[in-house]
C-alpha cells in the first residue's frame, strides 16, 4: 500500500495516535529461487537501494545452529538429519 505523506497524516489525525510497531504497516517480500539463481544479489540490492531489511532464512538457520545448547539448534540438526 503507498500513501503520500498527507494521507499518513490524515490518518493518524483521525486515528488520534501516533504510529507504532504495531500500527505502522509493513511490508514483506519473499525472494525465491534455486541455488545460485542470484537472491542474494538482488536483495542485497534492494537492500541497498531501498533500504529493505534483508533477512536470508539459510543464513539466520546457519547461525542457530551454530549456537550450543540451543534448542532450536538441536530440532534444525535432526530435521536436516531427517531430510526435512
Amino acid at each position: 500500500r503507498s500513501s503520500s505523506k498527507e494521507e499518513q497524516e490524515s490518518e493518524k489525525e483521525s486515528s488520534g495516535a501516533e504510529p507504532t510497531a504495531t500500527t505502522t504497516p509493513f511490508r514483506v517480500v519473499f525472494v525465491l529461487g534455486g541455488p545460485g539463481a542470484g537472491k542474494g544479489t538482488q536483495c542485497a540490492l534492494l537492500s541497498e537501494h531501498l533500504g529493505w531489511a534483508h533477512l536470508s532464512a539459510g543464513d539466520l538457520l546457519r547461525e542457530e545452529r551454530k549456537k550450543t545448547g540451543s534448542e532450536l539448534a538441536d530440532l534444525i540438526n535432526s530435521k536436516i538429519a531427517a531430510g526435512q
